[in-house]
């Protein structure tokens, strides 16, 4: 504080405290001493705010592919990530449980059409999307070693498994940033103060589910297409929205995974933000009005024909 003419001044000490020299009466002693008891206390505000902000924990669980990683990498660059959270390869066997569990939900024509697709995408159309991913900007280096470079990186099969319940427990998380290939219990999800957050490759509730851009597009519903920042709960894509945006597409139908892969790794910029929001205190979410859209399921080839084809 600057010096007055009667010679009183008021200064913050390193503490952010009032420090006051006088050689004036009491009112003008007054007037000082409440003119730096103010500065005073907005400095100590100022510093516990900063605290707050840097003191959330947040930490990353997904698993290894080109984009989950990139998108990893990106949050723990950005200095607000303190660790991140692997899920192992599915095993064979977890493989074939999956697929009696897909069996018994959506019925055995409806399985094969998607299996088709899957050969069918080997054979004619992985190599084309292989050189646009190029465009994407995928680092081509050990994404995996430059992560535990920065941070601390743990392998688990599932987090819902009590290893891995543990150490979420340990590691004692404020938000948890997931883009996993399971759901999450309801009990997994306290165990992080402020939830868990997911980046959805597409709008919604209108498009939950898998490949949520092909969707759109065989819907003929371009002004869906975009990302969802959203609060995980116990359904799938239905908990509130944390942010939203609208992106026009960048790839046709017939790269549809790689449109999904660009969505994921535009989402960093909404996921850095609602990191920043809970470093405030709390993670503000909404809702739409109406009901939720359909939950779609895998790609198959019958779908993928006719996407094509308008």
């Amino acid at each position: 504080m600057s010096g007055s003419p009667h010679g009183v001044r008021g200064a913050l000490n390193a503490d952010g405290d009032c420090a006051l020299v006088s050689a004036a009466n009491d009112t003008i002693m007054t007037t000082a001493a409440n003119r730096c008891f103010m500065l005073g206390l907005a400095h100590r505000r100022f510093r516990e705010g900063y605290r707050i902000i840097r003191s959330v924990k947040t930490i990353v669980y997904t698993f290894e592919s080109p984009a989950t990683l990139a998108v990893a990498t990106r949050l723990v660059g950005s200095g607000k990530v303190s660790a991140v959270i692997l899920q192992r390869p599915m095993t064979t066997r977890a493989k074939l449980a999956l697929l009696r569990r897909r069996l018994a939900r959506h019925g055995f024509f409806r399985v094969v059409d998607e299996l088709l697709f899957q050969a069918y995408y080997r054979i004619f159309l992985r190599r084309s999307d292989d050189r646009l991913r190029k465009l994407l900007e995928f680092d081509a280096t050990d994404a995996r070693g430059a992560l535990a470079k920065r941070v601390d990186v743990f392998d688990v099969d599932s987090l819902n498994s009590p290893e891995s319940q543990e150490l979420l427990r340990r590691l004692a998380p404020d938000l948890v940033v997931m883009a996993s290939r399971e759901l999450i219990r309801p009990d997994v999800l306290k165990l992080a103060r402020l939830g868990f957050i997911g980046c959805h490759p597409g709008i919604l509730p209108d498009f939950r589910g898998a490949y949520a851009s092909f969707w759109a597009m065989y819907e003929g519903r371009p002004d869906k297409i975009g990302l969802s920042v959203y609060l995980a709960t116990a359904g799938i894509d239905t908990g509130p929205l944390v942010a939203e945006r609208v992106v026009s597409p960048r790839f046709g139908v017939q790269h549809f995974k790689v449109e999904s892969e660009r969505l994921i790794l535009e989402g960093t910029t909404e996921l850095l933000g609602a990191i920043e929001q809970a470093g405030r205190g709390a993670l503000k979410t909404y809702t739409k009005a109406g009901a939720a859209g359909p939950l779609y399921s895998l790609v198959g080839l019958t779908d993928y024909f006719k996407a094509a084809r308008r």
